[in-house]
């Protein structure tokens, strides 16, 4: 899969912009604020439709910009899938979101992501390794939105008996039939919450040994290979009935949901050794890329993969070693760098590829 032309309309800070690729490598250089991420971004949100910046889909829309189009923002994809074009077409506004394909009403998220699949590794990704569980739940989720297009309707559903019954557990009073609300509650969270378990869990064992066997083949070197161990709030044989039993009081207490994916947690170890903790910087971004990398294997599908300034941190030895392993990826590998001169751009130079700059 390769991006031949990406147009944006009032996205971030853009008015109107348009750029045209022609190889399967591209770099993008430019001074800080010229764009680069916004690039990046519009690609991130066409393929999952959340932007890796915020929650608040208003923020991608240009301010002071003035459209003569009903769309606040509006962006446009030319793809190339094995040789065949495609046309994606995304507007959106606070009213309605329209998606086409090709000219046609993408009615699903299935039918999107069967078309265009994008990963993008930021600096903030680093988080996956060293941040807060919210980091490694967001990757999970979005990694498996782009594996499985029916995860998102189970994340949907789980948000939405989740938000019930913490509008129920935040009330100040209880009526007779408080009790039977929190049991059906409790039951209908509980096993939606284990299908997603069930889901993450799968993963992360197939994302390990992929991780692993990137390490074995081009950085065997770290003589280290990576561990992940899910964790949440309840023991692994435990029910509903036993929950609520131990539990109720503490919820009522604390007036919100206890349990659950939204508070589950991923624990990394590189060697016998917690990476957030003991790991360096730069093994906690090469970790960090390494998942990244792996997720992409793991689709066995054309993939956009675009890197925003990730590769620094890493020597000459091992930004060589990452560069040749992401060239022999079958995907469109685009990197943004600084305007300045970079190793990365250098060691790009003996390949074909685009040369893009902002201004």
């Amino acid at each position: 899969m390769r991006i031949t032309s990406l147009e944006l309309k009032n996205f971030r800070c853009f008015t109107h912009y348009k750029v045209d690729f022609n190889e399967q490598l591209s770099l993008i250089k430019g001074p800080n604020g010229s764009g680069k991420s916004s690039i990046l971004e519009a690609m991130h949100y066409a393929s999952l439709l959340k932007s890796f910046r915020t929650s608040n889909i208003e923020e991608l829309i240009a301010t002071g910009s003035e459209t003569t189009r009903p769309e606040a923002f509006f962006m446009r994809l030319d793809l190339l899938t094995e040789g065949n074009a495609h046309d994606l077409q995304i507007g959106y506004s606070p009213e309605k979101r329209n998606i086409k394909l090709d000219n046609a009403p993408v009615k699903n998220y299935k039918e999107l992501v069967s078309h265009f699949r994008a990963i993008t590794v930021i600096e903030d990704d680093i988080g996956i390794v060293t941040g807060a569980p919210e980091y490694r739940r967001t990757f999970l989720d979005n990694a498996l939105a782009l594996t499985d297009s029916s995860y998102p309707k189970k994340m949907a559903l789980y948000r939405k008996i989740l938000k019930q019954r913490n509008s129920f557990l935040s009330q100040q009073e209880y009526g007779p039939s408080s009790s039977d609300l929190y049991e059906v509650l409790t039951e209908q969270l509980w096993y939606v919450a284990q299908d997603i378990r069930s889901d993450r869990q799968a993963y992360l064992l197939l994302l390990e040994a992929e991780v692993n066997m990137l390490i074995e083949r081009f950085l065997s070197d770290t003589g280290k290979l990576i561990q992940f161990t899910y964790t949440c709030q309840e023991d692994s044989d435990s029910s509903p009935a036993v929950w609520m039993a131990a539990q109720q009081q503490r919820e009522r207490y604390a007036r919100r949901t206890l349990f659950g994916p939204h508070i589950d947690d991923v624990t990394i170890v590189l060697g016998d050794k917690l990476s957030r903790r003991y790991a360096s910087r730069g093994q906690q971004k090469l970790i960090a890329l390494l998942i990244k990398i792996a997720q992409f294997t793991l689709l066995k599908t054309p993939v956009v993969f675009a890197l925003d300034d990730f590769m620094t941190d890493f020597d000459d030895y091992r930004l060589q070693a990452l560069l040749n392993l992401l060239i022999t990826l079958n995907a469109h590998v685009i990197f943004t760098v600084p305007l300045k001169d970079s190793a990365l751009a250098q060691y790009l130079s003996s390949y074909k590829h685009d040369l893009i700059t902002l201004p």
